[in-house]
């Protein structure tokens, strides 16, 4: 099975399940060949919660954990940790800093949480048991000097990886509170970033500048540029790190294939010429989810050429993030 979060511009989460056979329901040739979308995936909806800001990021977590990130003035921003299958909410986090673009949840203990938006600081926040809210940081990285546009863990709590407006990315030691590597090399703000799964130690960053950059932590250098020929928005990596995906400003998804060094294959929304704000793979690889600035989400199949395998409605409201 398929899942994941799909954040919409008003106080509410919505968690998409897809359920069935997913290699049966590919077979849609005549479908896919008539452009339109499949009625095979059947969706079930749970609604999570609400808060009082609005939803701008929706991350997974440790064993089904989802972090929620509502950002706005300082009493409507917070950080929501959620037992996503019982709904049940079970951190609540206060940041210290209002308007927050960016957020992350650690993957390995599932213990520790970051945040940073138009203050360029990132901090990091230790979900304590039993704690009611969690309003202290136990670590802040100050160092940039433009907002805060994507945050990672960088395998496990003691590193954190960040992007930002002022073009560059930041390798941290989080117990130091200090900066190991700065990544220079785009002319523009840094929109976001992205790890390789199969090579801990290489990450991508798209930016302002119209490229993606492939970099080498060990060395804090380039080890490779693409031309997307348009602002990037979001990347995301294919599964086996092989590829990866760039959401370009001019409603298409670009997959370049790392080994060949190329544009392996291109996806447009069939509604127009809308900005795609983000792209995220599955789990197999098989679809790659997109979602964009006209209200409209769509699910190809990365082994074909024509067309969307399904749209998603998401009742007629645009998607902030999926994960």
């Amino acid at each position: 099975r398929v899942v994941y979060y799909l954040s919409k511009s008003n106080t509410k989460v919505t968690v998409y399940l897809f359920t069935g056979s997913l290699e049966k329901k590919l077979k849609m040739d005549e479908a896919l060949k008539a452009r339109q979308p499949t009625k095979e995936l059947r969706l079930k909806r749970k609604i999570l919660g609400k808060d009082g800001g609005r939803v701008e990021q929706v991350k997974w977590g440790k064993d089904n954990q989802l972090l929620t990130l509502t950002s706005g003035a300082s009493s409507l921003t917070s950080l929501l940790v959620w037992d996503a299958p019982s709904g049940i909410r079970t951190h609540l986090v206060i940041p210290m800093y209002s308007w927050l673009l960016a957020s992350a949840i650690e993957q390995k203990e599932g213990q520790f949480v970051a945040c940073g938006g138009l203050e360029n600081i990132c901090c990091v926040y230790k979900l304590e048991s039993g704690s009611e809210s969690i309003e202290t940081a136990s670590a802040e990285l100050k160092q940039h000097d433009g907002y805060i546009s994507d945050i990672k863990f960088v395998h496990g709590k003691e590193r954190i990886l960040t992007s930002s407006g002022d073009s560059e990315c930041i390798l941290w030691d989080v117990e130091k509170q200090m900066s190991t590597t700065v990544h220079s090399g785009h002319d523009a703000d840094v929109t976001g970033i992205a790890l390789n799964p199969a090579e801990p130690d290489v990450f991508i960053s798209g930016g302002v500048d119209n490229t993606v950059k492939a970099w080498d932590m060990r060395v804090g250098k380039t080890v490779a540029t693409y031309d997307c020929g348009h602002e990037v928005n979001h990347v995301s990596y294919f599964p086996d790190g092989n590829a990866f995906c760039a959401a370009l400003g001019n409603s298409e998804c670009k997959i370049f294939d790392d080994r060949a060094g190329g544009l392996y294959k291109t996806f447009k929304s069939p509604t127009g010429n809308s900005e795609c704000k983000m792209a995220q793979f599955s789990n197999s690889g098989r679809l790659l989810f997109a979602c964009y600035d006209d209200e409209t989400c769509f699910a190809f199949d990365v082994a074909v050429d024509d067309g969307p395998a399904q749209r998603l409605d998401s009742d007629k409201v645009r998607a902030k993030c999926l994960d």
